[in-house]
């Protein structure tokens, strides 16, 4: 079970990657801006930070995500 949430948080901290590479420009989607690459870059190191150490107190929070996603399946 550790080695699943170290993979996605590794799978987080490459998006973080993409989002940094938006924000400097170098992403060929001109389209987006950069204040929303930079809004995903604190969402990829958030994201990085409870896969690593689980906190319970987002357990609540995971499950209504959860049934809000089986609910409208």
């Amino acid at each position: 079970m550790v080695r699943a949430f170290a993979m996605l948080a590794l799978f987080s901290a490459l998006a973080s990657v993409y989002h940094v590479c938006g924000v400097l420009g170098m992403v060929a989607n001109d389209a987006t801006s950069s204040m929303r690459h930079l809004v995903f870059v604190a969402i990829d190191v958030v994201g990085v930070w409870y896969f690593l150490k689980r906190p319970l107190v987002l357990l609540p929070c995971f499950l209504r995500l959860l049934a809000l996603v089986v609910v409208f399946r």
